[in-house]
């Protein structure tokens, strides 16, 4: 089981829309969910994007890229 999206949220939970990603949610509101999700910059441990990105996207993509604005360093 992955964590939540949430701070200190050891694991996602189905009484919590927000603190996981559902195979049935639609493109919205997985977008919705990721930009609110707890992403501490320079934190790797207990850092739930991350840990979204180690076992869903990086098991199917070589590749990922960051959209940031060029204020905060641009893509990545």
């Amino acid at each position: 089981m992955l964590m939540g999206f949430k701070q200190d949220q050891e694991k996602m939970s189905k009484s919590d829309p927000f603190s996981a990603i559902f195979m049935e949610d639609t493109e919205k509101e997985v977008e919705e969910k990721v930009n609110l999700a707890y992403c501490p910059p320079g934190q790797v441990a207990k850092n739930p994007c991350l840990e979204y990105l180690r076992y869903i996207v990086f098991g199917t993509f070589k590749e990922f890229t960051v959209q940031r604005h060029k204020d905060h360093g641009g893509d990545k």
